[in-house]
């Protein structure tokens, strides 16, 4: 697998160095808060990365 650059060091999958040691990663659009929500606009391509989020994202540590 390609070497997946990360900072979220909260993830479970997070990895010293900033690596993300999932076996796999789901990347989807996220659009969700923006001020444009109409039902045309959900299907827009990003045109910049904070409009994906990573799917594959699980907490490192769950609190009871």
């Amino acid at each position: 697998m390609a070497e997946i650059k990360c900072t979220v060091d909260n993830c479970y999958y997070w990895d010293s160095g900033n690596i993300c040691a999932a076996d796999a990663i789901e990347v989807a659009k996220n659009f969700f808060g923006d001020d444009k929500m109409e039902a045309g606009y959900l299907g827009a391509e990003p045109a910049k990365s904070n409009q994906t989020k990573c799917v594959t994202f699980k907490p490192a540590k769950v609190k009871n």
